[in-house]
């Protein structure tokens, strides 16, 4: 987990590089939808409002928690957020040195963000599914919008984690954000980059997927 040297490319908040050994868990392939946001809460906050299978965006960290107890409640299923262990792992094939969720390839890729192959997609989000997926099956790792994680954010939070299922709850008034979006360039995109927004904050550009227990 964390920057391996790639072009100069690695942020002082990616360092250090180091090895973590997670438990089983199911990711979403597809960042939860518009169609299931309003099945659950009654309600599409979303900016671009083009249809149920596009990204719910403009819903804040603590919205997203709000969804998650009334899913639980629901289903019965121990949904969370994934950590950026788990979204990391996810977005790299299993852990691999993939700079990239489609590889290491970083000219136009087929992804929706300000540098990307987007065509029609680009300057709003695009379908959850759209483009292809990464090894592992998941949609949308890169681009499209970023996806808040449960950890508290600190620059220093790799410096202090443990092997096993790491995820970072020290002082911090800001959550972990990955994945870019459609409005960030390439560079932003890398599986290793880090970003973070406080809890509070609603956008177009952020959304999230699930994780669950196996």
């Amino acid at each position: 987990m964390g920057c391996h040297g790639e072009a100069g490319k690695c942020g002082k908040d990616e360092k250090p590089a180091h090895r973590v050994c997670l438990d089983g868990f199911f990711l979403g392939a597809f960042e939860v939808t518009q169609g299931q946001w309003e099945a659950i809460m009654g309600t599409n906050p979303s900016r671009f409002n083009f249809g149920p299978d596009y990204p719910v965006e403009q819903v804040s960290f603590e919205d997203v928690g709000k969804f998650i107890r009334r899913l639980k409640a629901r289903t019965g299923m121990g949904f969370s957020l994934p950590t950026e262990a788990q979204w990391e792992y996810a977005c790299r094939d299993r852990g691999q040195k993939k700079t990239y969720p489609w590889g290491m390839e970083s000219y136009l890729p087929p992804a929706n963000c300000g540098t990307c192959s987007a065509g029609e997609f680009r300057g709003k989000t695009s379908l959850s599914n759209s483009f292809f997926p990464n090894d592992m099956g998941f949609y949308n790792m890169g681009g499209n919008v970023k996806e808040w994680c449960r950890d508290v954010y600190s620059k220093k939070a790799y410096g202090v984690h443990s092997l096993k299922n790491p995820v970072y709850t020290g002082k911090g008034s800001s959550r972990v954000v990955r994945g870019g979006s459609f409005a960030d360039n390439t560079s932003q995109l890398r599986c290793s980059g880090r970003d973070s927004a406080i809890p509070t904050m609603k956008s177009e550009y952020l959304g999230f997927r699930l994780v669950l227990k196996r």
